[in-house]
């Protein structure tokens, strides 16, 4: 869990370099490049939603047993 933590706060300060030096010099990018961020984009948030529900569902389960 560590590992994917470090790895989404890395993506985060890179993409917050990339939103500074697209303000400065303009780098729109086109209709595709952003289509196919939102796509992967929505499977990060998909992966975790299932993660959520699979932990809830552990809790769950460990809660019933006790």
């Amino acid at each position: 869990m560590k590992e994917i933590k470090d790895r989404l706060a890395l993506l985060h300060d890179d993409l917050v370099r990339l939103e500074r030096r697209m303000r400065s010099e303009d780098i729109p990018g086109d209709v595709l490049e952003w289509k196919t961020i939102l796509r992967l984009a929505r499977e990060v948030e998909a992966f975790a939603i299932t993660q959520i529900a699979l932990a809830n569902a552990r809790n769950r389960s460990t809660r019933e047993k006790d």
